[in-house]
């Protein structure tokens, strides 16, 4: 039951932000956020570069360095992943790190997705509840 892919649309970035806080607390202690991130117009839809850039600086809220040292490659790495020079394997480490979907990744018009193979049935249950709280509290808004 819990290796159900779990979808994120129609939640605000705050709420894709709390989530991955539970799945992936390390990448939010300890880390100095900045706030330049914001302006930034993603094209999500039929761009893999600015859906690489939001899965780092959105989601993650990370800068290049934080998001390279975090994949274990190198600042100019990730400026790269930025910009959509990409290959294969490296899409699967990315989604298998960050439990982010691949489909999102490469696939045109895909919603943001979580893969949940892997997860304790404690933390997608967690997950889940968390997505059915927030398309409740977002529907009565």
């Amino acid at each position: 039951m819990y290796n159900q892919p779990v979808n994120l649309e129609g939640l605000t970035w705050n709420q894709v932000q709390d989530i991955m806080k539970l799945i992936h607390p390390e990448l939010f202690t300890d880390i100095k956020r900045s706030s330049k991130f914001k302006d930034f117009e993603y094209n999500l839809k039929n761009d893999m570069g600015d859906r690489m850039r939001f899965i780092r600086e959105v989601v993650f809220s990370l800068s290049q360095t934080q998001f390279g040292k975090y994949m274990e490659v190198t600042r100019n790495t990730a400026k790269y992943w930025d910009e959509g020079q990409i290959n294969v394997d490296k899409i699967l480490k990315i989604s298998q790190r960050t439990n982010i979907s691949m489909d999102f990744m490469i696939r045109d018009n895909y919603p943001l997705t979580l893969q949940t193979q892997g997860m304790s049935e404690a933390l997608y249950l967690a997950v889940m509840t968390n997505c059915v709280l927030y398309r409740l509290r977002n529907m009565k808004q």
